[in-house]
């Protein structure tokens, strides 16, 4: 009433104050310590305790994860591991997404080849916008590398002599005998190595009768010279490899050029 207070009624309503700032900050602390804050964003999962479990810094609440990116860690043969670089694109499909393909990138790579399988622990990246992936998915992992070129010819192409196998190439009218290393034999060719490229005609059939620097004449598919053939010029009917087309025959049966499946048929006539 009398807009007065003594040093006393100061001090007791000054202390009094403090007590409150302090009771605050003491309830503050206590929330902080029961809010659990993570340091990502993500979906949470599953909660592992309930109202009254004793948490402490150790206790597992739940799991928050980020799949907005998926990192899939998988290993590969030491061999290639020259051949892998940060970055490298990979395909995955996920057993839960059937039929499904998914690329990513090789986004980490170990600095050692594991002594005892001898394989290199890699690290790929997969980008995830629509969230069908989950941690813990397993998936199937390919890594593309470049192979070595090589021509691929008829297996009836391949002839053998005393120095090794050897095909009949045709060129400017003739025939030369073509040293061939074979690489590999499959369903469809013969990967082969020597002095041939993509596009080179070689005789399949009828090799028999053939000799180093023969000249022949291309028959076309009715075992007639293109020469021959009314209205027709004097050019072969034979097609690099891209372009279709066989290669030179000796006896008019048709045969293939390297790199290609047989088409438009077209023979050699000594």
């Amino acid at each position: 009433k009398s807009n007065s207070a003594t040093p006393v009624q100061v001090s007791a309503a000054q202390l009094v104050l403090d007590n409150a700032k302090l009771a605050l900050r003491t309830a503050q602390l206590a929330l902080q310590k029961r809010s659990i804050i993570t340091p990502i964003g993500g979906t949470v999962g599953l909660f592992q305790v309930t109202p009254g479990n004793y948490v402490n810094a150790q206790t597992a609440v739940t799991t928050i994860n980020d799949t907005s990116t998926v990192l899939v860690s998988f290993a590969v043969p030491e061999r290639y591991s020259s051949a892998i670089k940060l970055g490298t694109p990979l395909t995955a499909s996920a057993v839960a997404l059937p039929g499904q393909s998914i690329t990513g990138t090789v986004s980490a790579i170990d600095n050692k080849v594991d002594a005892v399988s001898r394989t290199l622990e890699i690290q790929g990246s997969i980008p995830n916008p629509k969230g069908e992936l989950r941690a813990g998915m397993s998936f199937s992992v390919q890594l593309d590398f470049p192979g070595q070129q090589l021509p691929a010819v008829d297996p009836l192409a391949i002839q053998w002599s005393a120095k090794g196998a050897y095909v009949w190439k045709y060129a400017d009218g003739k025939i030369h005998q073509t040293m061939v290393s074979i690489i590999q034999r499959n369903s469809d060719g013969v990967l082969v190595q020597g002095a041939l490229v993509a596009g080179d005609t070689v005789v399949t059939q009828g090799v028999q009768q053939l000799a180093d620097g023969q000249g022949v004449r291309l028959l076309d598919d009715k075992g007639v010279a293109a020469a021959d053939a009314p209205g027709a010029p004097p050019k072969p009917d034979a097609a690099p490899a891209g372009q279709g087309g066989r290669p030179a025959n000796a006896d008019g049966q048709g045969g293939r050029p390297a790199g290609q499946k047989p088409s438009n048929p077209a023979a050699a006539q000594p």
